[in-house]
């Protein structure tokens, strides 16, 4: 987010935290700037701020046996889903594909996002 927090979905719900509380988890990340322009940023973080509060969506992994879910439903998300969704709302993703999917996975967003990026890695 524009102050610095990162904004996800968890166990514990859809919050903004700190940039660090994970420090230690993981031996590597990958930030993807994604290119946009500044109404589509501004749709973007709007959207995820007005996502703040909601549950996490723990069925999420019952979609890869229910290709009936929508991945897009407004009441719970999961981290790929929240993104995926936000990516829609301000206009870098399509809403509806002639394919419809149950699930967006993480590799999905960065395949998705690693067409509009620069890319910076932290080790």
């Amino acid at each position: 987010m524009p102050d610095g927090r990162l904004l996800g979905a968890m166990s514990d719900g859809i919050k903004a935290r700190l940039a660090n509380y994970d420090t230690g988890k993981f031996v590597k990340e990958m930030f993807l700037q994604v290119k946009a322009t500044e109404v589509q940023a501004a749709a973007f973080y709007a959207f995820m701020r007005s996502q703040i509060g909601k549950p996490y969506d723990t069925w999420a992994v019952l979609s890869f046996f229910d290709p009936s879910r929508d991945w897009q439903d407004p009441s719970a998300y999961d981290c790929s889903e929240l993104i995926g969704t936000a990516f829609s709302e301000c206009g870098l993703f399509p809403k509806h594909l002639a394919v419809a999917f149950s699930r967006i996975t993480p590799r999905d967003i960065f395949l998705l996002a690693s067409t509009l990026i620069g890319v910076e890695e932290n080790v």
